[in-house]
């Protein structure tokens, strides 16, 4: 009978199993049998070609919603990742419509853009015409929705302090955008009677005119049941410089409540208000940490329809919803 000859052998050595060292422990190297060491083919990652969720706004690179949004969306096992997308004005009309056009899944939209992004989007919800803010786009086919999640998460972020009854009364320090959310945060709550103080009081009187709501809305200090800062005095500022410090002693005669929040936060420690509630003995204090996640996980609810695993949120930044 006929023996076929030997089959050609290639120029790698074959006698050790695949994936085995063959060059100094280096599993990225093969010998050949020339003794010449040849590189191991490297295999590509594979692409996620998924479309982004991106937020849109100038400055950006400074915000923590990747790192709680993109711990979310590993838990709810779904290929997308959350980004940054520095957003001039001039650039905001196109990386709109790059979402229409599925580039990316959705947005959240942040400072400056807040009350611009409106007028480039087919409808908004109703919080969001309340509000006159939008925060959040949810894309359907090309038809493009902005919805207003930042109401929603002061709402969760205060409703932890008040489960089983409301505050009857709330001063409100500020009368800008985040003012106007705040009372809408207010009057889901079921608060009554609100005290609008701003430095300019025309701005005051502005915002508790044009808001139709319920609640009586004055305009000054009263002492209350409830503190809510929404100005941006001090932000930035780090704790234990003067510039701190400063910011702090505007707040020394704020007349203070039992319960205390702060819709700005800060990474290196207690903001200049927060400070200056320490100060003053005041015992629950929080800080818009908590509204930042709620406000994302209400928006990873409208992109995804699956339920936000809002206590993992909170852990990815290392705050607790007390």
């Amino acid at each position: 009978m006929f023996d076929p000859p030997n089959p050609p052998q290639d120029n790698v050595a074959s006698a050790l199993p695949f994936g085995q060292p063959r060059h100094g422990g280096n599993p990225n190297v093969y010998v050949a049998t020339s003794g010449v060491p040849v590189p191991r083919p490297r295999v590509p990652a594979p692409v996620n070609t998924a479309p982004p969720i991106w937020l849109l706004g100038d400055p950006v690179n400074h915000s923590l919603s990747p790192r709680f949004q993109n711990a979310a969306l590993r838990h709810l096992g779904l290929p997308n990742t959350y980004r940054t997308r520095h957003t001039p004005a001039s650039e905001l009309a196109d990386a709109v419509d790059a979402i229409r056009r599925g580039v990316a899944m959705g947005a959240n939209v942040t400072l400056p853009h807040k009350r611009a992004v409106g007028a480039h989007l087919d409808g908004l919800a109703t919080l969001a015409t309340r509000a006159g803010a939008v925060n959040t786009i949810v894309a359907e086919g090309e038809r493009l929705t902005g919805h207003n999640t930042d109401v929603t998460g002061l709402l969760r972020a205060l409703s932890r302090w008040f489960v089983e009854g409301s505050p009857r009364t709330a001063l409100l320090l500020g009368a800008g955008g985040a003012a106007r959310g705040a009372l809408l945060a207010l009057e889901r709550l079921g608060v009554e009677e609100v005290w609008i103080a701003n430095r300019t009081s025309d701005a005051a009187r502005a915002l508790a005119r044009e808001l139709d709501t319920d609640m009586a809305l004055h305009v000054g200090r009263a002492r209350c049941d409830l503190v809510i800062h929404t100005t941006s005095l001090g932000v930035g500022t780090v704790p234990d410089t003067a510039e701190h410090h400063k910011a702090a002693e505007v707040w020394s005669d704020t007349p203070w409540a039992p319960w205390v929040y702060d819709v700005c936060y800060s990474a290196e420690g207690p903001t200049p208000f927060l400070a200056a509630a320490h100060a003053a003995g005041v015992t629950h204090r929080l800080d818009g940490l908590t509204m930042l996640v709620h406000q994302g996980a209400d928006s990873l609810e409208l992109w995804t329809g699956q339920p936000a695993p809002r206590e993992l949120m909170l852990d990815a930044v290392g705050v607790g919803d007390d």
